[in-house]
């Protein structure tokens, strides 16, 4: 026998469903309702308005350069994957850190040399 108020599956000398607590009465049906919603499956909707401190904190932290920023994108990016809210802001974040990284490297190198340069040819002493 089946509770016509949620659709569980419930002994037949049962008084209360032991799913939704409804009294029992005897006019149940030996087949499940079929205008009840126990068998869909419902979804928690995303709050895509809920603002990411990370994310906001990693991207505005990747246009310094730093590892700092990476990191917090990247915990950002997580965190919001976590929650189902947009995760766009962590990964560009995440992008900008690793090309801004990039950058500094390469022009660490270059004014490196320059420098080398400079001082073998006697202009720094």
């Amino acid at each position: 026998m089946f509770c016509k108020h949620c659709g569980t599956e419930i002994q037949e000398n049962a008084e209360y469903c032991i799913n939704c607590g409804a009294k029992v009465k005897e006019e149940q049906t030996t087949t499940p309702p079929t205008d009840t919603y126990s068998n869909q499956q419902y979804t928690q909707p995303t709050n895509s308005n809920k603002i990411n401190g990370m994310s906001i904190a990693g991207f505005i932290l990747s246009f310094l350069g730093g590892v700092l920023g990476l990191v917090f994108s990247i915990l950002g990016y997580n965190q919001a994957k976590r929650e189902g809210t947009p995760t766009g802001l962590g990964l560009a974040g995440i992008i900008i850190s690793v090309i801004m990284m990039t950058i500094s490297v390469i022009v660490s190198f270059v004014y490196g040399a320059v420098f080398l340069e400079l001082f073998y040819n006697g202009y720094y002493y």
